[in-house]
């Protein structure tokens, strides 16, 4: 598409078109791309909270005009001519495919403040496409949008769009995920009026008539009336809560679609746009009452999608779109809800729980630790405080827990009964469970008074008391760092001074900076930074791993990954000594084979470390490890199935 670089919209979704073979076979899944480009543009253009406004509807009633029309009226000033508009025109095999976006971030008119961008997209109209193309781009715009309009001229749902909205649908049948369903709203254009025997009638008056079946007006036969009203009731009953935003009558100026190459932005503010600049802006008002996006499956109403992290959930949607013929979201859903979790909730009550326990254990030292203990009073002071570690561990636990219902999950959520979430805790007890220091400082204590001069045991005394006071000190600026890069992430406009990205220098934790590959030595694109503590450094979100990790995600650490072509290769992480890892996901459904290099050294000081097998949740591994005596990993090898 060479008119990419010109247009003001860019493609975000290619359909890839099957080869004949491919069409008679009925086990094809049909496959959809994501532009890259479009990706890094999401990535590093756009802030949350991100309003997703998608038009659908039949081919040939307007969507892409409309869609182009909307970003006129959303343009706060004149823009750049040579950003064209959505293509448009009478083409009875449709002038869109795929789905489509306007490259620059797009501000609420309505709102004094500047948080926040709108993304509009255009997708391919239906009619033209297979039935399981089309159901499968639906699902793909009602997971990201928050605001999923039904383009209609005339003014009604017929047989073909009913069926098309039940398909889609029909995909969140078997998702166990709640907070998933779109915001449907019904756009009939050149509808000044929601009428009814040339009454005006209520939106909900006009919603029941439009998706009701009544058969003296139409010239269906009996069975397919009864087929459309089972549409109609399926509908209804996945999406309760239906809209309605109608547009009045398009100006002469646009009725031609040559002409909307022209001034855009000029001719809606002109006198004769006036009626219809005026409808269109009320109607854009509508859509974007449901505010920013969250996280699918999330209950807060606060959990937005970040950029960079909306941009990877398309890829990975995508994906899970790809690889089956009933795709369900679910798993990938939960994994981007938990990676909230873990980072947001996780991360800060873990450090709560040391500076807890190590505090405790210091007043209580303090106070009952001051000579040679007798070896009961060693064993009354071990079960004392060992009930007291595990008393705050089981009290953290359920503050965790509690915290995941109110802010990310839900009460009684189903996701919080998932195994993921489950091996999430028990990571959670393990890292509380290894951390030391409360009997580190133990050990020391009594070590002091082996010695029989009070001078020494009192210098002794005093470094150990500094020394946990540092500790306490640092505990505390990891939860106060949390608490300001959550803030600055959130935040509006909220600028913090923290630590600078290793990587680029830059400071973190501001969520409108714009982040782009060319001032960050990744050569990735990011817009928000946040902590890592296994580096102790700041670091981009281009950089971490729990991106770009493939249609499942990666359990890792920010060291030893090898990056092919800017991904993951396959979401393998190290664990351990070098010569151990593990791998996720790396082809999901089919049999796998990687073989992964690194530093290769001289075969004869290479000697094999470690072959296993395993079978582990619906994943058979083959692991087989070469280790340098020199120091340095020759080769790694992985084979199996899912």
């Amino acid at each position: 598409m060479d008119h990419q670089l010109e247009c003001g919209c860019i493609e975000l979704i290619r359909i890839i078109q099957p080869t004949d073979e491919e069409r008679r076979n009925p086990k094809y899944v049909p496959r959809l791309e994501i532009n890259s480009e479009a990706k890094k543009i999401i990535s590093e253009k756009f802030q949350s909270p991100i309003s997703i406004l998608v038009y659908v509807g039949n081919t040939g009633v307007g969507k892409s005009k409309l869609a182009s029309l909307t970003a006129g009226v959303l343009q706060r000033e004149k823009y750049n001519q040579s950003l064209s508009p959505f293509l448009s025109g009478p083409d009875p095999k449709g002038v869109t495919h795929g789905v489509w976006m306007w490259r620059e971030p797009l501000k609420d008119p309505n709102k004094s403040n500047k948080k926040g961008s709108i993304l509009l997209l255009d997708c391919e109209g239906m009619g033209t496409l297979d039935q399981k193309t089309t159901a499968n781009l639906y699902l793909f715009c009602m997971l990201i949008s928050t605001a999923f309009a039904v383009v209609l001229r005339p003014a009604r749902v017929e047989r073909q769009q009913g069926e098309r909205l039940q398909n889609a649908l029909q995909g969140f049948a078997n998702m166990k995920t709640p907070y998933v369903l779109p915001n449907l709203w019904l756009v009939p254009v050149e509808l000044p009026h929601l009428m009814k025997n040339n009454k005006i009638i209520s939106s909900n008056e006009w919603i029941n008539e439009v998706l009701s079946v009544t058969e003296c007006n139409n010239t269906l036969s009996t069975n397919e009336n009864k087929l459309l009203e089972t549409q109609y009731n399926y509908i209804r009953q996945m999406l309760p809560n239906i809209n309605v935003a109608n547009v009045s009558y398009l100006p002469i100026c646009f009725r031609d679609d040559s002409q909307l190459a022209d001034d855009i932005f000029t001719q809606l503010r002109e006198a004769s746009s006036e009626c219809f600049y005026t409808s269109l802006s009320d109607v854009i008002r509508q859509l974007l009452k449901s505010g920013g996006k969250r996280l699918p499956g999330s209950y807060s109403n606060l959990l937005y999608v970040r950029p960079a992290e909306l941009a990877h959930l398309m890829g990975d949607l995508i994906d899970i779109i790809n690889a089956d013929t009933s795709p369900n979201p679910d798993e990938l859903i939960g994994k981007y809800l938990l990676e909230r979790f873990e980072q947001e909730i996780v991360k800060k009550k873990i450090a709560e729980f040391q500076g807890n326990l190590l505090s405790t254990t210091k007043s209580y030292l303090k106070k009952n630790l001051r000579k040679r203990e007798t070896e009961t009073q060693m064993n009354d002071n071990n079960i004392i405080l060992s009930n007291e570690r595990n008393h705050l561990t089981k009290q953290y636990i359920t503050e965790i827990t509690k915290l995941a219902e109110e802010k990310i999950y839900g009460p009684h959520s189903i996701l919080l009964t998932l195994e993921l979430f489950k091996r999430s805790l028990d990571h959670v007890r393990k890292a509380m469970d290894e951390y030391q220091d409360p009997e580190l400082l133990i050990e020391k204590i009594r070590s002091n008074f082996s010695t029989n001069d009070q001078n020494d045991q009192e210098k002794k005394q005093k470094i150990l008391s500094d020394d946990t006071e540092q500790r306490l000190e640092k505990i505390t600026e990891r939860i106060n760092r949390e608490d300001l890069i959550n803030a600055s992430i959130s935040g509006s406009e909220l600028q913090v001074d923290l630590e600078q990205c290793s990587e680029c220098g830059r400071t973190g934790g501001i969520v409108s900076i714009i982040h782009s590959k060319e001032v960050c030595s990744s050569k990735r694109n990011g817009n928000y930074y946040r902590y890592n503590d296994q580096e102790d450094v700041m670091v981009c979100d281009a950089l971490n791993p729990t991106y770009d990790s493939g249609s499942l995600g990666l359990n890792g650490t920010g060291v030893n990954i090898a990056v092919v072509d800017g991904r993951i290769n396959q979401a393998m992480r190290f664990s351990g000594s070098s010569s151990y890892f593990y791998a996720y996901d790396v082809y999901s459904g089919k049999s796998f084979s990687v073989s992964l290099w690194i530093n290769p050294s001289s075969i004869a000081t290479c000697t094999v470390v470690q072959t296993s097998y395993g079978l582990y949740n619906y994943a058979c591994h083959n692991l087989l490890g070469f280790y340098s005596t020199t120091g340095s990993t020759m080769q790694i090898l992985v084979q199996g199935y899912y």
